[in-house]
């Protein structure tokens, strides 16, 4: 409900990038811990010899963890493109604000919001705050 009058856009973003962060973290550590460096012969059969299903376990979660970045990396980067691209056309249309309609610029900052920005938008300007910063 938090997110839900900022739009479909806002509603989608994740919240939880700390901790998709310390899963991929945990993943590797525990790959690390799993294979770690052997210095004879007899270690590394040792490591061959351990029971096979927590290798498995720890095999399938690794796989787990490349597929989602697999498929994260590409989307979430296209994403950043689609939100740089809104943000920049919102700047220039905050920089115009006198001129363009309201519900134009509702559509890129704050939706649905338009009116809302143009009453506080000679504010910012007037303290050289947001975009106007760059005008003087």
């Amino acid at each position: 409900e938090g997110r839900a009058p900022l739009g479909l856009g806002s509603a989608l973003a994740s919240r939880y990038t700390t901790y998709n962060l310390m899963l991929l973290a945990g993943a590797y550590l525990a790959t690390v811990a799993f294979i770690t460096p052997l210095r004879t012969l007899d270690e590394f059969l040792t490591l061959l010899r351990r029971p096979r299903l927590p290798a498995a376990l720890l095999g399938g979660a690794c796989l787990l963890v490349v597929a989602q970045l697999a498929w994260g990396v590409p989307y979430g980067l296209y994403q950043g493109q689609v939100y740089l691209v809104n943000r920049s056309i919102g700047a220039r249309l905050l920089l115009n604000y006198q001129r363009e309609p309201a519900a134009k610029i509702g559509l890129y900052l704050f939706y649905p919001e338009g009116a809302y920005i143009k009453e506080w938008a000679p504010v910012l300007e007037r303290h050289h705050w947001s975009v106007f910063g760059s005008q003087r």
